[in-house]
């Protein structure tokens, strides 16, 4: 299984020495994570920048600097990103340097009820002091191999937390695998098993009643009401079909200024989400709004 996240640069590793590495996980019920991976560099040469090789289906939020963003580029492979910045100003040796960079990885592999993590991290220069934080929400049963069990596992702000700290040598991997379903536990479904059956016989009368007024109706989707689930490219997205109706994809790209790969997975996600409808025709992909979204306004 190829890893989710490797970090290396063979080619600048003797000029630098990575003090701080802090990587945060945050699992989400929706089967994505949001990660952030803080990195304090220490220069033994000139140093202008760095790249980061991040496998998976990766899109990435922002790559900052203390002052704010720093200037990078995104360059898509079939296995992945390949992330390379630059620093604000260059390095002289002995000088520190920290960089964070923020991501939405959909590369999560699921494997029958369970979802699969594996993370692989690697640098091609000595890491002093790494320190890797998983989130997940309270309700979900998670697995750890014995062989790398964390350092701490315990509940922080009402989530699982599981921390591990370490140091790599260069080259030296270190591989974060767990597994986690967010079924509840054996006790929950038992609770649960009692009051469904316990109420069974109310709700299928409940059922049978209101059956022909249900499957009369179409399921509306509130437009507005679900733009906070939404990121601000899918936003931008929704916003134009609805101010401009059916549109090619390659105009909605060329308007809103989005490069093809990026817009790609956007509208994937959208058309996951049931908001967007595609059609094919010839080579070319046109999108529209499915009709049961609506404004607000329009729904009684």
């Amino acid at each position: 299984m190829l890893p989710v996240v490797l970090i290396s640069l063979l080619a600048l590793a003797p000029l630098y020495q990575i003090e701080e590495l802090n990587v945060t996980v945050e699992i989400t019920e929706m089967g994505y994570s949001m990660e952030e991976m803080e990195i304090l560099y220490l220069a033994n040469s000139t140093l202008i920048g760095d790249k980061l090789h991040l496998y998976g289906e990766i899109e990435i939020l922002s790559v900052e600097d203390e002052k704010g963003e720093i200037q990078h580029q995104e360059e898509y492979t079939d296995r992945g990103l390949l992330l390379t910045y630059v620093f604000r100003k260059p390095l002289r040796s002995g000088e520190e340097y920290r960089v964070r960079v923020r991501y939405r990885n959909w590369g999560i592999n699921k494997r029958g009820r369970s979802w699969v993590y594996d993370k692989t991290l690697s640098s091609g220069a000595p890491i002093h002091t790494l320190e890797v934080k998983v989130y997940l929400p309270k309700d979900f049963r998670v697995k750890v191999p014995d062989e790398i069990p964390p350092n701490y596992i315990g509940e922080e702000n009402g989530k699982i937390a599981l921390i591990w700290t370490t140091s790599l040598k260069t080259r030296e991997e270190f591989v974060l695998r767990f597994e986690y379903s967010s079924e509840p536990s054996e006790k929950r479904n038992y609770l649960l098993y009692l009051t469904v059956t316990s109420l069974f016989t109310s709700v299928i009368l409940s059922i049978l009643l209101v059956r022909e007024i249900y499957t009369s109706r179409r399921r509306k989707i509130k437009l507005m009401s679900i733009y906070r689930t939404l990121d601000e490219r899918e936003r931008e997205v929704l916003d134009f079909l609805r101010k401009m109706g059916e549109t090619c994809q390659g105009e909605i790209g060329k308007a809103l200024g989005i490069p093809k790969s990026s817009l790609s997975r956007t509208v994937s996600r959208l058309e996951r989400k049931g908001l967007v409808r595609v059609n094919k025709r010839g080579k070319r992909k046109y999108l529209s709004l499915r009709e049961d979204v609506v404004e607000d306004d329009e729904q009684q």
